[in-house]
């Protein structure tokens, strides 16, 4: 990953990791990932959610399906 004109190039980017998902999984801040998700052209790119609390597991599927 570099930042280039202040704007973040995620060509590079083999894994993201979420801390916090009970909370970013909120309507709001899921749109916001759903539009960083886009942003990534890698298929194989992994995704990692963590969290003290338990997820909707179905949400954070559906929030992360290229399809």
């Amino acid at each position: 990953m570099e930042v280039d004109n202040g704007k973040l190039k995620l060509k590079r980017l083999r894994t993201l990791l979420l801390d916090e998902a009970d909370e970013l999984l909120t309507e709001d801040t899921a749109k916001q990932i759903d539009g960083v998700w886009d942003a990534i052209d890698d298929p194989d790119v992994q995704v990692a959610l963590f969290g003290a609390t338990e997820v909707d597991t179905t949400i954070a599927a559906g929030l992360f399906d290229r399809d």
